[in-house]
């Protein structure tokens, strides 16, 4: 045997056995042929090792697998396990078939017919539909979901800032690389499990005929040749001697024999009935296993020859289907082959049928031996369903989700990020239960992971089974960085970054189950969508546990989950035998509780006392309500000062996030936001959130607040902003000495009463009047002293450097000029692209920043003297796109592939991105321009890139690392982990050796690059030879370390 073959042969052999260990009690071939097909791509290779049958080959190898025939006549395979796979034999042996992703149990009960009567209160109109969290990045924070399974957490929030690393750690001090210590010299370095089918003995309860007939039968010989027939079959399958044991009952001289034997692991009896002599009773069981087993080569059962050739077989069998589309069972096509051409179909026939590609197979039933046969014809498009719902790309996608007909659905909720956005999955029998099969299943099929080749280029939108946390998951992938990819998970509506090496490639059996996780919104909380307190009480509430949803909008609903309209839900616990707990009204109740201390009353509510905190120099007011709140929050910060020291500033400063910080005027803590994650003068502006005022902090005063107290984190913010209606009056402007005035009239300490007389909730229009007088209001008395409100210059321009090129009007984009939104489209498609940064020549030093690393031979880079301009027009773009007024209409017809746009990914900022592929009608692949990165992103994610971001240059660099080359052939995974954990996101002093022309992606070029740590203030580290020294790369070159 060559070389070739011969490691062809020991790979499928050992293929073989990790499927076949598996499975305890062995399984049919022809399901072992389809695992070893689902797992490898293609059947199991017997032609081409030179045998004529799978079953031949299989005999060949007892080393690995044993072959024996159930009393079906089916092939069962067992596995051999061997010294290095005895572990995991033994380990299933004494298991059961536990699924590690835990099986959800139903609600206790439904809800009492009064507790459905409830309706949730009238909600604000809301703008725009909801995009679903598959289709849309995080926006406002994270979410929060249960494990998946054992010890798995799950995606929590994101974090602070942007969450990319930290290369929006605008903490760092930015200062020139220090350059290397010499002219490179030397330096020292510092289940469904599927046991196959159920062995049916042959042991059926017979009664004994009539004494008559009986001793009729016995009294006269066998006219057939059974037990001769059995011979034969065990010298041609070399079992050896037939195993007949017979059993001797009744008094002496009046015996009567009864026989049983074991065929390949099938016991076969003659009880009840009795013989008159031991060779009648081993005829009669001899019978029993011929007939059963279906090897009638004698006596009464006739016989016909059996077709060999699987070409002719082949070709009738898919002339005998004709166009039964619907399929025929492989028994069928049996009887129907025999009566037609007086020839039998040999075992195994469909897997040559399939192989040649004259029928495709399917088994119903996992285990059950029957196949439903179906005629090949070329696949064709269903009409009424849109290309992405059957395919992305070559892969088919499962299909969609059908609804329950009725309102009350019995939900089980598995990550939530919002009052409208929360994921979970149906519970019933055509749901729960199949999930639980399919999780069951893809634990055994992918049970040996370092046997199963790895996926080395993810597609973004392909669908993989991934590996997190002891469980097999079906993920989309949806972004790629470096050695890490971030996924939609299909079955638990979260998305989670995972190393790449935990993708394999999914079966196409995995695909045939929906996902099962659905997207909802609670009714009645749509107007506590980004409520501060919100997660933690639906944490509390929902998080993990089977409920009973009734479907407010059933009516509105499609039978299949697609993306569009979305159930609305009121959720119920049921747990407690007597009360029906509605989750959607206790929420709207605690909210509304907690709400008084967090919001102004409605528009000619009710009027309250508060104390006025600030006066902003535009007029603008902050206010707090008279309660007791806000010595609270003073008392808690003052009993965990001691764990603000120990915990340390804070190392990452985002927006969007709470913490304390200390005030310079009077150097107490206070809980605070950061207004802008520039620094002024080096300092952060912050807002103190509870006494309504801004002020600058240093970097080493601010701390992370989820560290210190989480009921600190939780309460609300208490200074409330508003301003007075009619003042100033109309013409004039806000001043200092309008400020002092007010200050006059209201001291700080002293409580008035407050009125919301209108304007919109984010700033409403107050009226304020002396709590111990019945006079005219503060805002009458302060209207009418024109002196200190100055008049308003005419003819200035109030408009921004970064005005939006369109107007917004009524929801419609009315561009400027009159120009159509296409025409503004096709101007920019025109316009110039970004242009690439200049890049020093070759041999000279590049101090580069590293964003993501895939392996020494693929990694990104940026200019690292770019990085304050990069960080200005993040700013820049993230201010801009956040303002509703500068949004335009998004159209699938605007998305060419090539073209620059503004996306925002799912940390909900905005980035320069090229469109490399459209997915579909809806997402389209992305290149972040300016770190590397692949994403998918929503159509409702993409805006035009405008003329005055497109100045910068890119600032995204494809590189590799000079002078090395991988140990063997490739990297190793471990390799390629070592090198992302050693460079990314860390900044080196670089020579660039030489740059090639990038191939077979969207860069421009590839750099060459020697990398050189220079942090240490006098060791060079040069990772070329750090590689070396660990024996993981070689050199093709000297290395620079110690060369002129």
């Amino acid at each position: 045997m060559n070389t070739e073959a011969g490691l062809l042969e020991d790979r499928t052999c050992k293929m073989i056995r990790s499927i076949l260990l598996t499975c305890k009690g062995g399984t049919t071939a022809e399901k072992l042929y389809s695992d070893y097909r689902d797992m490898v791509g293609e059947g199991i290779p017997y032609r081409k090792l030179g045998y004529d049958t799978l079953n031949n080959f299989l005999k060949s190898i007892p080393d690995y697998c044993r072959t024996t025939r159930n009393n079906k006549g089916e092939i069962i395979v067992t596995g051999v396990a061997d010294d290095s796979t005895r572990h995991m034999q033994d380990f299933l042996l004494r298991s059961k078939s536990k699924k590690r992703i835990q099986s959800v149990k139903g609600p206790t009960r439904r809800p009492m017919q009064h507790s459905t009567h409830w309706n949730p209160p009238a909600q604000q109109v809301q703008r725009g539909g909801r995009v679903p969290y598959m289709q849309r990045p995080f926006g406002r924070g994270g979410g929060q979901g249960p494990p998946r399974g054992t010890g798995r957490a799950g995606g929590g929030n994101r974090g602070v800032g942007r969450g990319r690393g930290n290369r929006f750690n605008n903490n760092v001090q930015r200062a020139p690389l220090r350059e290397p210590k010499e002219a490179f010299g030397r330096s020292s370095r510092g289940s469904g499990y599927n046991p196959g089918p159920k062995n049916f003995s042959g042991n059926k309860q017979v009664k004994s005929p009539p004494r008559g007939q009986q001793a009729a039968r016995q009294n006269s010989r066998p006219q057939t040749n059974f037990k001769g027939d059995l011979e034969k079959y065990f010298v041609q399958h070399n079992l050896g001697d037939v195993p007949y044991k017979v059993a001797v009952v009744g008094s002496k001289g009046k015996e009567k024999y009864m026989a049983t034997v074991t065929v390949e692991g099938t016991q076969f009896k003659t009880y009840p009935q009795t013989f008159n002599s031991r060779v009648e009773a081993e005829e009669a069981v001899a019978k029993e296993v011929v007939q059963k087993l279906g090897i009638l080569t004698g006596g009464d059962a006739g016989s016909c020859a059996e077709t060999t050739d699987p070409v002719i077989y082949s070709s009738r069998v898919a002339e005998l289907l004709g166009s039964r589309h619907n399929g025929v069972w492989s028994t069928q096509v049996e009887k129907e082959y025999q009566a037609k051409y007086e020839e039998r179909l040999p075992s195994l026939w469909y897997q040559e049928a399939e192989a040649l590609n004259k029928i495709r197979v399917d088994c119903p039933v996992l285990g059950f031996g029957r196949y439903i046969v179906f005629p090949v014809v070329p696949p064709q498009l269903n009409k009424e369903q849109s290309p992405e719902v059957l395919s992305v790309g070559n892969q088919i996608q499962p299909p969609m989700l059908q609804y329950p007909v009725e309102e009350l659905w019995d939900v089980y909720v598995t990550y939530l990020r919002s009052t409208t956005d929360v994921s979970v999955r149906l519970i019933g029998s055509d749901y729960s239960e199949k999930f639980d099969e399919l999780s069951g299943s893809m634990d055994l099929h992918y049970y040996d992971k370092n046997a199963i080749p790895g996926v080395q280029l993810p597609e973004i939108g392909k669908l993989y089974a991934a590996y997190v946390s002891a469980d097999w998951h079906r993920v989309k992938v949806v972004e790629l960085r470096g050695i890490m990819c971030t996924c939609v998970f299909l079955d638990h509506g979260d998305q989670d970054t995972i190393p790449i090496e935990d993708l394999r490639e999914i079966a196409p059996k995995f695909l045939e189950l929906p996902a099962q996780a659905i997207y909802i919104s609670l009714s009645g909380l749509e107007d506590y969508e980004y409520n501060d307190n919100i997660l933690f009480r639906l944490n509390e509430l929902l998080l993990g546990k089977s409920l009973v949803a009734k479907v407010d909008n059933r009516s509105e609903l499609s039978d299949l989950h697609k993306p569009g309209v979305f159930p609305r839900m009121v959720l119920f616990d049921t747990s407690s035998e007597e009360v029906d707990v509605n989750i959607n009204q206790k929420l709207i109740e605690l909210l509304i509780s907690e709400d008084y201390q967090s919001r102004l009353p409605q528009a000619g509510g009710e009027e309250i006392q508060v104390f006025l905190l600030h006066i902003a120099k535009n007029g603008d007011l902050f206010v707090r309500k008279d309660s007791e709140s806000y010595a609270t929050i003073e008392k808690l910060i003052r009993e965990n000062v001691e764990k603000i020291s120990t915990n340390g500033p804070s190392g990452l400063i985002g927006l969007n996030h709470l913490y304390l910080a200390r005030c310079p005027e009077d150097q107490k803590l206070y809980r605070a936001e950061v207004l802008e994650t520039e620094k002024v003068n080096g300092k952060y502006k912050v807002f103190l959130v509870d006494v309504g005022k801004a002020c600058e902090v240093e970097a080493l005063e601010i701390y992370d607040l989820s560290n210190v107290c989480e009921t600190l984190a939780d309460m609300p913010r208490l200074a409330l902003k508003c301003s007075l209606e009619g003042v100033p009056p109309e013409g004039h402007t806000w001043s200092e000495e309008a400020s002092a005035a007010l200050r006059e009239l209201v001291p700080e300490n002293q409580a008035v009463k407050l009125k919301v007389l209108g304007g919109p909730p984010d700033c409403p229009k107050v009226e304020l009047n002396q709590t111990d007088s019945n006079q005219g209001s503060i805002n009458f008395d302060l209207s009418t002293e024109f002196d200190i409100f100055p008049a308003v210059l005419t003819g200035r321009s109030t408009d921004s450097p970064l005005s939006s090129p369109v107007k917004l009007g009524d929801g419609n984009a009315a561009p400027v000029g009159g120009e159509s939104l296409s025409n503004m489209f096709n101007s920019l498609s025109g316009a110039k692209p970004l242009l690439s940064p200049v890049l020093p020549a070759e041999g000279e030093h590049f101090d580069v920043k590293v964003t993501c690393a895939v392996s020494p031979s693929s990694f990104i880079v940026q200019p690292y003297n770019e990085t304050e301009k990069l960080q200005a027009l993040m700013a820049e773009m993230d201010n801009f796109y956040s303002a509703e007024e500068n949004l335009v209409e998004m159209k699938v017809d605007y998305l060419i592939e090539g073209e620059y746009f503004a996306g925002r990914h799912s940390d909900g900022y905005w980035y320069r991105v090229r469109i490399t592929k459209c997915i579909d009608t809806i997402n389209v692949a992305v290149r972040l321009v300016d770190y590397g990165d692949l994403s998918m992103l929503n159509i409702s994610d993409m805006q035009p890139l405008w003329k005055n971001f497109r100045i910068l240059p890119l600032q995204a660099i494809n590189a590799k690392l000079a002078n090395i080359k991988p140990v063997d052939c490739d990297w190793r995974p471990e390799d390629t982990v070592w090198f992302s954990n050693r460079v990314a996101d860390q900044e080196f002093v670089s020579i660039i050796k030489k740059r090639t022309p990038s191939l077979g992606d969207d860069f421009e070029c590839v750099l060459h690059l020697v990398l050189i740590d220079t942090s240490h203030p006098s060791i060079d580290k040069f990772i070329d030879q750090e590689l070396i020294e660990d024996k993981r790369a070689v050199a093709v070159v000297p290395s620079d370390k110690g060369s002129d």
